[in-house]
């Protein structure tokens, strides 16, 4: 088998890694990725370079190269001559397996390993085990291997994380087949993983060293994920338990000597947790007793690794999470009558009274260990943190899925499980904190160490939500105005910073006028501080009210007084959870007040510097700001008269077309389709296209082409600019097509297509509804070249594909009902025959039944069939029917004033939707008006018909028993009563 030139790849490798010149690290780039798509066998080239290049960088960039190209192409199917093909083919895929394995078995040097498990993992993705059954025998014998040998090596633990990473990539693969595949392959190894584990479990115990530590942690892992590759826990429940016994006695037994067996603990209690998560009702009342009492004496004890009271934090949230398992007695009741498995229903109650007793028993206990380990800096240390880290972590419900306590904080999953807590358990929960909140009133909230009262503070904000589920009001259980009181006066930015973030969580317990002064409250400490935390928090209060309230406040005095403060931590900020709430409050803002007087506005936005932050280049801000405004318009009626959003949202556009980023050429081409001549910003508009005129001609970015196309139409529609004061337009439209045409297997090309088809018909609209008929020879040889590929069969199975040859036919169409005869000699220069031409058009019904393809596609076909033979009339007199008689039953449906209304109501509604109005191929109002000329809606179309069928049968001497036998009798019927009329 031939592959790709290793020399080549090597230089472009090299040139990727030290040219100092951007071109050419640019040009080497897009040959690789070319060669990529164009030569899969680039990955024997790569493994070829890997395997006798010296140079350990290139090595290593051969690898993460080949891992890549799996990743993007080893499944991946092309269309070909309207077949599909792999990319990838089979002889490919096995001798790429089969090399990966033998390099595998040999390499040494431990980031060459990790490089060939991260593509071991890419391609069991796809083949594990079924279509791998070498890999299989390279795990099993491997296994016995190390058992029959009897000592640990540092091969064998290879081995193991090798094992590991393909399980876990496979165990993604959700279908049944797929999960029956992989419970086979893990029973098939059980034993010998049964006998390791045990061997170096032992070993641990008696002798423990750095490797068995590893081997033992790495074991402990595996056979938690063993379980979950079970395709059916029903099948599966006893060996589960006894997984689970397993790691549960051996957990136990290490925390009698915590200090040797940290990280393995730390293993052990999570993968312990994962387990119970997943097969809440496997295990024994016992052995979920025994879990609850290992969790608790986890959290209880102190480590030096942080990491195993979060793991301990993580199963107990598990835990609680899995309360609907654990349900009351009348739920059981009625549950038990639908099981299927009395022992399960059992079970569940038995394992549902262990839950709530032990919550009960501990519940007090665990709310103060939470508000201890609340106030510890553990990994919440302040001065690692940025402002934005701290304001991310007060918003829990970011990691409310869960999936690894890795990188989530010792707070975040402290404030999770305390919400837990109290959701399962209100009444009990709630009863404490209220005795705390007493207690800390009584004494003015004056704690000696103040981040004892934060962390009870915190906790105190989960109270809103939990009364909301009782159905109870927080005022019915405490006061929280002394606090705010206190924390505002306070000369620690710590409580400041809990008063704004309270104030923000009990805000809408408040009356009107209460939230009224909240507010001024909020502005006060906002305005009075420097720190980002209290100004961010104090915002998101205003946001709250504008969110879900209908106040009626001096918007245009918050305006002037946040919009600076908004303005200077968009500029700051750098994480997207923050920046969107700040953008979502800016554009509410401006939606509340936009309708005050320009004068007094402009200058609020000149005093906040606003117009200087839609000047920003920040991608993040930039995006954020795009789609704001693109809310914001559409959130006012079409055609509103809302100058300053438009001239904010086009300052945008003006300091970032350079950069050329999709987001900026999507928002321009938004306003585009959503400006009015009403908005007075023509001159605007001009200076951004005569100033960028070069960027939208020459990019060529393939995301960036067709919504450049769709502006170019939009700047002529609005006479801004003459197509034909433009000629380098034509030009552009003809080298679109092309380039769409070689892409048109794939979206990209159908998008650039659909938006070339688009400008392509206004041109050509325009030029007939101004009557400059010498200027469609402009377009005479697009028009050429659309007719050659029309005719050619179709391929391409896309979906949007469909609309692609919608458009491209109605435009062929209109020329048609132009100039038909002169159609007719276009076909025939390019030796096409019209039946040829009327086979292809019939091939399957591929016309769009809305009003204005429909006419157009019906006379145009009315005025072709007189132009083709008899037998290709009668073949196709049938399909031809079936198209233009729906058209006449419309036709006159709509002769009809109020049927005729309620239609253009239905579009006038349709188009006037935010849907619609924020979709990618949505129509612009003057588009829709150029769209609704020259589509012959005063044609009378069953006169139409009438006449020109009568002169296609009587030109090619049809008589009316050999239309029957081409025409299905309701239809025969039909034209009967309509030629006889």
């Amino acid at each position: 088998m031939q592959y790709p030139s290793v020399q080549l790849i090597e230089q472009s490798l090299y040139l990727i890694l030290n040219a100092k010149n951007e071109g050419q690290r640019k040009q080497a780039d897009q040959y690789l990725s070319s060669l990529e798509k164009q030569s899969p066998e680039i990955m024997l080239s790569l493994l070829d370079i890997f395997e006798n290049n010296q140079n350990i960088i290139l090595k290593q960039q051969s690898l993460i190269l080949l891992k890549n190209v799996i990743i993007r192409n080893w499944s991946k199917v092309d269309i070909q001559e309207g077949q599909k093909k792999q990319l990838v083919p089979d002889q490919l895929k096995e001798i790429t397996k089969a090399k990966i394995l033998v390099f595998l078995g040999v390499i040494q040097d431990s980031k060459f390993k990790k490089e060939f498990n991260l593509i071991l993992q890419a391609i069991s993705k796809f083949e594990f085990p079924t279509k791998y059954p070498q890999l299989v025998q390279y795990f099993t014998q491997g296994l016995q291997t190390i058992n029959s040998q009897g000592a640990l090596s540092q091969q064998a633990l290879d081995l193991i994380i090798t094992l590991k990473g393909v399980v876990r990539e496979v165990q993604k693969l959700r279908l049944a087949a797929q999960k029956y595949q992989q419970s086979q392959f893990t029973m098939g190894i059980w034993p010998q993983i049964n006998h390791l584990w045990e061997q170096v479990t032992q070993i641990i115990i008696t002798n423990p060293d750095e490797l068995s530590l590893k081997m033992s942690k790495n074991l402990d892992r595996f056979l938690s994920m063993m379980i979950f590759s079970c395709h059916s826990e029903n099948d599966y429940r006893q060996w589960i338990s006894e997984v689970f016994q397993k790691l549960l006695t051996k957990t136990t037994f290490l925390m009698k000597n915590p200090q040797i067996y940290q990280a393995n603990i730390k293993t052990l209690v999570h993968s312990l947790g994962n387990i119970q998560q997943l097969f809440s009702l496997v295990f024994s009342p016992a052995q979920f007793s025994e879990y609850l009492q290992l969790v608790w004496f986890t959290l209880t004890q102190k480590w030096k690794n942080q990491r195993i009271p979060k793991a301990a934090l993580f199963g107990l949230i598990k835990v609680l999470k899995t309360y609907p398992y654990y349900c009351t007695d009348e739920e059981f009741l009625t549950l038990i009558k639908t099981q299927k498995n009395n022992n399960i229903g059992l079970i569940r109650q038995q394992i549902k009274q262990q839950f709530v007793q032990f919550f009960t028993q501990i519940s007090d206990q665990l709310l103060e260990l939470l508000i201890k380990m609340l106030s510890e800096p553990s990994d919440l240390v302040e001065d690692e943190l940025s402002e934005e880290d701290l304001i991310e972590i007060e918003d829990y419900s970011l990691s409310d899925d869960l999936k690894s306590e890795l990188h989530c904080p010792t707070y975040t999953l402290c404030m999770i499980t305390a919400e837990q807590l109290m959701f399962r358990f209100p009444e009990l929960l709630i009863i404490k904190v209220q005795k705390l909140y007493q207690d800390l009133l009584n004494v003015q909230f004056q704690l000696a160490d103040i981040r004892i009262l934060d962390g009870f503070f915190s906790i105190l904000g989960i109270l809103p939500k939990v009364t909301g589920k009782i159905k109870k009001q927080v005022k019915d259980f405490i006061n929280i105005l002394p606090a705010l009181q206190c924390l505002s006066q306070s000369n620690q930015i710590v409580a400041i910073r809990r008063c704004c973030i309270l104030i923000n969580k009990f805000l809408l317990e408040f009356q009107e006028n209460e939230q009224e002064e909240l507010i001024k409250l909020g502005i006060y400490l906002m305005q009075n501080t420097q720190d980002p935390i209290v100004k961010y928090q104090a915002l998101m209060c205003i946001r709250k009210i504008l969110q879900h309230t209908q106040q009626n406040l001096q918007w245009v005095g918050i305006l002037e007084q946040i919009a600076p403060v908004i303005i200077n931590l968009l500029l700051s900020f750098q994480k997207a959870n923050i920046v969107w709430p700040l953008t979502q409050l800016l554009q509410k803002l401006i939606e509340k007040t936009q309708y005050q007087p320009i004068q007094s506005l402009v200058a609020v936005f000149e005093q906040a510097n606003l117009f200087s932050l839609m000047q920003s280049q920040q991608d993040l801000i930039v995006d954020a700001l795009s789609e704001m405004f693109k809310s914001l318009i559409v959130s006012f009626p079409p055609q509103s008269n809302i100058p300053t959003i438009f001239r904010l949202a086009l300052t945008i556009v003006q300091f970032n077309l350079q950069k050329k980023k999709s987001q900026i050429f999507t928002l321009y081409l938004f306003l585009m389709q959503e400006y009015h001549n009403g908005l007075g910003l023509q001159n605007e508009l001009l200076q951004i296209f005569q100033s960028n005129q070069e960027v939208l001609l020459d990019d060529s970015d393939m995301n960036n082409i067709s919504p450049i196309l769709l502006i170019l139409e939009e700047y002529i529609l609005l006479n801004i600019i003459d197509y034909n004061q433009f000629p380098g337009i034509i030009n552009l439209i003809e080298l679109r097509i092309k380039l769409a045409q070689e892409m048109i297997s794939h979206e990209i090309g159908i998008t650039i297509m659909r938006s070339c088809l688009s400008l392509l018909t206004t041109i050509i609209l325009i030029i007939l509804n101004n009557n400059r008929f010498e200027d469609l020879q402009l377009v005479s040889n697009i028009i050429l070249f659309l007719i050659d590929e029309f005719i050619k069969p179709r391929q391409n199975q896309l979906h949007n594909a469909i609309y692609c040859e919608v458009q491209q036919m109605t435009l062929l169409n209109r020329f048609i009902i132009q100039n038909t005869q002169g159609f007719i000699q276009a076909l025939l220069s390019k030796q096409i025959q019209p039946d040829q031409y009327l086979s292809r058009w019939q091939q399957d019904s591929i016309t769009s039944r809305s009003k204005g393809t429909s006419r157009i596609n019906s006379i145009a076909l009315l005025l072709f069939i007189k132009h083709v033979s008899k037998q290709s009339f009668l073949e196709n007199v049938s399909k031809v029917l079936t198209e233009v008689l729906p058209e006449i039953d419309y036709y006159l449906e709509t002769l009809d004033p109020l049927t005729k209304q309620k239609f253009q109501q239905n579009r006038i509604n349709l188009y006037s939707s935010s849907n619609t109005r924020l979709s990618t191929f949505r129509n612009s109002e003057r588009k829709e008006a150029i769209r609704q000329t020259q589509i012959y809606e005063d044609v009378d179309m069953k006169q139409f018909f009438i006449n020109n069928f009568k002169i296609a049968i009587q030109q090619h001497n049809v008589t009316g028993e050999e239309l029957q036998q081409f025409i299905q009798d309701d239809y025969f019927q039909k034209l009967q009563n309509l030629l006889n009329h």
